[in-house]
């Protein structure tokens, strides 16, 4: 029989080993060849083969309905958040403005998260009124099954400090919701706790992991707009738009009583829009006098750091019964304490007063770190729209009373009404 190589070359063996094969095989008869193919083909049967790993079935995607009652954005900011932290988790959330939802479809909810804030003196938010009404009503919806939780913010320098968040807490508990994760009530320093309280909330409510077994079904509010995460708000009190400013004009005459102030933006920005009567925040700083004032009035070295803080991002003005107890336990004074335990005399006290009048009625020397851990962050300001995109598209215009007045022997004025009328000027940003 003659020999030829029957082995390419390409086969994954050395050249030495080939070249025996070859020799091999090439000798071999037919019925040799057979027999050497089937014991081949055998003993790889005999060896274990490796499975693929077995594929599990898709999880079921939850859906979540994340609702906010928003009147400076904060509340809105908060509920697009989360829904970026529910995808993660594996909710199929849908963010909904109070303002677009539909009582009726509220009873359909199996998961819901609200974010809710008080406007003025326990009150919800404009926007949110009219489904706020409609949860209060005797015929809302039952909520049997559902599982709510609900944060609230809210202003410490008001009496009804988070009232909105904790009626509509009490409201869907008395519904028949179950309530995943307790109400949360947070003042103007809020992020932080707030990203925690949500994380916590998204866990609590996320059931075990089942295989899918249906199409996910959302709630149809009938009046809602479907939004996108791409629709979350791009500027925000920790994000604000700076804007240049185009006019600045004191329409007021000069015999007049009154100072009102027309104000011109530069909003051309992608993102930014608004509707007319939308309140838009403007973010002001400290008259530098107050300022200067209140560190003579505690005493505080006076260093430049300190200065620009007090200016730009701390609350100098508001004198709440919250700071008064803070005020108290720093400086061990027992008359503090009682003005700040007796509801009656804090009133009082604080009619037309300020935080300044606080450290002169009171004296005493801080150090500056001391002083600031007594003041919140300095809140933005809402003013009401007066213009329309669709007139003036790239520009937004606010109409702004400045405030001056006189109380208990001091001269005050309003923190960013001011602000723009004596300190910013056209050309200037905001």
């Amino acid at each position: 029989m003659s020999q030829h190589a029957l082995i390419p070359t390409s086969a994954p063996f050395s050249a030495v080993e080939i070249n025996a094969l070859n020799t091999v095989v090439g000798r071999s008869s037919p019925e040799q060849r057979a027999w050497l193919s089937g014991y081949l083909a055998g003993l790889a049967a005999a060896v274990p083969q490796p499975q693929p790993a077995a594929v599990p079935p898709p999880r079921e995607r939850v859906p979540l309905t994340i609702l906010y009652a928003s009147e400076s954005g904060n509340s809105e900011a908060l509920a697009f958040a989360a829904k970026k932290s529910a995808a993660k988790l594996g909710f199929d959330a849908r963010v909904l403005d109070m303002a677009d939802a539909d009582i009726t479809a509220l009873g359909k909810v199996r998961f819901l998260v609200v974010y809710a804030a008080t406007w003025g003196e326990g009150d919800p938010p404009q926007r949110a009124a009219d489904f706020y009404a409609a949860l209060m009503a005797p015929d809302a919806p039952r909520l049997d099954g559902a599982r709510f939780a609900v944060l609230a913010l809210g202003d410490s320098a008001y009496v009804n400090f988070c009232e909105t968040g904790r009626r509509i807490d009490a409201r869907l508990e008395q519904l028949g919701a179950t309530r995943a994760a307790d109400r949360l009530e947070l003042d103007l320093d809020f992020a932080r706790p707030a990203a925690q309280w949500t994380d916590g909330t998204l866990a609590s409510l996320k059931p075990a992991d089942t295989p899918s077994t249906a199409t996910v079904v959302h709630v149809d509010f009938q009046n809602a707009l479907a939004i996108d995460a791409d629709d979350a708000p791009a500027f925000s009190a920790e994000t604000p738009l700076e804007a240049e400013i185009i006019d600045l004009v004191n329409l007021s005459g000069t015999g007049s009583t009154r100072e009102t102030w027309h104000v011109e933006l530069a909003t051309d920005q992608p993102g930014f829009a608004y509707l007319p009567g939308d309140a838009i925040g403007v973010v002001a700083e400290n008259d530098p006098d107050l300022v200067a004032g209140l560190i003579d009035a505690t005493g505080v070295s006076n260093d430049g750091d300190l200065a620009k803080k007090l200016t730009r991002t701390l609350d100098i003005t508001t004198l709440s019964r919250p700071l008064v107890e803070k005020y108290a336990k720093l400086t061990g004074r027992g008359d503090v304490a009682a003005l700040a335990g007796d509801a009656e005399a804090f009133r009082s006290f604080a009619a037309d007063r300020q935080l300044i009048d606080l450290f002169t009625s009171y004296p005493e020397r801080l150090d500056g770190e001391q002083l600031m851990h007594l003041l919140r962050p300095l809140p933005p300001r809402l003013y009401s729209v007066a213009s329309s995109q669709v007139a003036h598209e790239c520009e937004t215009h606010l109409l702004v009373g400045a405030v001056r007045w006189n109380s208990h022997a001091r001269n005050r004025k309003g923190v960013a009404s001011t602000f723009l009328a004596d300190r910013r000027k056209a050309g200037e940003t905001l």
